[in-house]
């Protein structure tokens, strides 16, 4: 598994490894898709490995690991469960296979994804575990939202901060393992926002990604009158799941328009996706901009918060603009 960015943290992981030193508990912190459960398998790849520097996972323990079928080498993952939290049952089913020694290595590793939706119930049980760890026993417990990890976690875990990834990292990554042509990878890499994991689904996806399928409407939105905005939300209601991916991308779509307004126009993430942008930018003043990134906002919460009607929150915001 080849990291995009972040080495340092695994240079950290690696060094302190080889001096006998490992945390027997880590929290991985950052954006989301920004390469923390990459590099937590990758580091157990690593760690698991019979062929030194093997880079390409061939040996069987690699194969194990990356298949996660190894026997000493747990993943909780609500997204590979399709579980909206981590309850109480895979704490006790964890702390139960615990028990056992190592079947195949001298050491266990636990990857807890999205740690910050462990019920209480599940922090009470991960406590009990964490306060008496067993020897050889490494918890990487991942989140975007460090805050929401209660202290009692927080004290006994040692904390990896990671951080945005260059676009140009990303970029040079894309172009060379997707073959995206460059203008896909800068767009794809900008639009990330320095999350390798979002670029790559952006390559993978193409078309049928929310963020690019929705930059193409917006940009008919934009060129059409109120007929063929109104045409626009009718089709966005339709696909109520993607909500959030069209504020996403009008929210990216403003920032350039307020990028090329300011003079900055090499930070403008989609300066070529779109065919009206220098049209738009010449009609809006600053005050209005940020007005509008507002509004976005409050859509954004009241879909989150209230049963709004979004037919009517799109209408209103579309148009707004």
């Amino acid at each position: 598994m080849e990291i995009i960015g972040n080495q340092r943290q695994l240079e950290h992981l690696e060094n302190a490894a080889r001096l006998g030193m490992l945390s027997h508990a880590y929290i991985f912190s950052g954006p989301s898709k920004v390469g923390k459960r990459t590099l937590a398998v990758e580091f157990a790849r690593r760690q698991y490995c019979n062929k030194r520097g093997d880079t390409e996972g061939k040996c069987p323990n690699c194969r194990a690991i990356l298949d996660y079928t190894h026997p000493d080498f747990f993943v909780i993952d609500p997204e590979r469960s399709d579980r909206a939290e981590i309850g109480i049952e895979e704490i006790r089913d964890l702390r139960t296979k615990l028990i056992l020694t190592p079947y195949g290595s001298a050491a266990t590793t636990i990857i807890i994804n999205d740690a910050e939706r462990l019920t209480h119930e599940a922090v009470s049980a991960l406590l009990k575990i964490l306060e008496e760890p067993r020897p050889n026993t490494r918890f990487i417990l991942i989140t975007a939202d460090p805050g929401v990890i209660p202290d009692t976690i927080r004290s006994r875990a040692h904390t990896l901060s990671f951080l945005s990834v260059p676009h140009d990292a990303i970029e040079r990554y894309l172009i060379e393992t997707y073959a995206c042509d460059t203008q896909d990878a800068r767009v794809f890499a900008r639009c990330s926002f320095g999350r390798p994991g979002l670029a790559i689904d952006m390559a993978r996806l193409g078309e049928k990604h929310p963020l690019v399928r929705y930059g193409k409407i917006l940009n008919v939105m934009i060129g059409g009158g109120y007929e063929e905005r109104l045409k626009q939300v009718e089709r966005l209601v339709g696909e109520s799941e993607y909500l959030f991916d069209f504020l996403d991308s009008f929210t990216i779509f403003i920032r350039d328009v307020m990028m090329v307004r300011l003079g900055c126009d090499d930070l403008a993430v989609c300066r070529e996706r779109y065919a009206h942008l220098d049209a738009i930018t010449s009609r809006y003043t600053r005050i209005k901009l940020l007005k509008l990134l507002q509004y976005i906002e409050r859509v954004r919460r009241a879909f989150l918060t209230t049963n709004v009607n979004s037919r009517l929150a799109l209408e209103a915001l579309i148009l707004e603009f």
